[in-house]
């Protein structure tokens, strides 16, 4: 399983962040579901599925991005 080879590739701690149905739903469902890797933070790009959302969806395009960015910066 592809999304099983992605969470087990990254580093102890990791972010990872999923953009689009075929990334964000079965690498979320491993993660939040399955348990597979609880050391990793997973986001959604568009802010859209997970709870740890940076921003609200709903802001435009250009301020998600802008918090997207501040946050990987630190």
């Amino acid at each position: 399983m592809v999304g099983v080879i992605v969470l087990a590739s990254l580093p102890a701690n990791a972010i990872l962040f999923t953009r689009g149905d075929n990334y964000t739903g079965p690498i979320g469902y491993l993660h939040y579901v399955e348990g597979v890797r609880p050391d990793l933070e997973v986001r959604d790009w568009d802010n859209l599925v997970f709870s740890n959302r940076l921003a609200s969806p709903l802001l435009p395009r250009e301020e998600q991005e802008d918090r997207i960015a501040a946050y990987i910066e630190t």
